[in-house]
């Protein structure tokens, strides 16, 4: 593999991802870092669940379970407002 985004990246850096910091940005930023970094090479780096897999060196069915989950606590830190099925 070559380097690791997230490691090359810096955890600080991850703010040019967003345009605002809007209630969507603080709900991701609270989450617990393992989900956070999935949500953010999934849906901020377009990468797929194989890729980040990889990358992270972990099962893909790991890395479906976290987003799911993350998902879910992102529903219930929006209470619904900005997510959909």
């Amino acid at each position: 593999l070559t380097e690791n985004p997230i490691e090359s990246s810096g955890e600080n850096n991850i703010d040019i991802f967003w345009d605002d910091k809007s209630e969507v940005y603080f709900a991701v930023m609270d989450l617990p870092e393992k989900y956070r970094i999935v949500v953010h090479l999934f849906y901020y780096e377009d990468y797929s669940v194989r890729k980040i897999s990889e990358i992270l060196n972990r099962k893909e069915s790991t890395i479906k379970t976290q987003l799911y989950r993350a998902r879910q606590l992102l529903k219930l830190k929006l209470k619904g407002e900005y997510y959909y099925d």
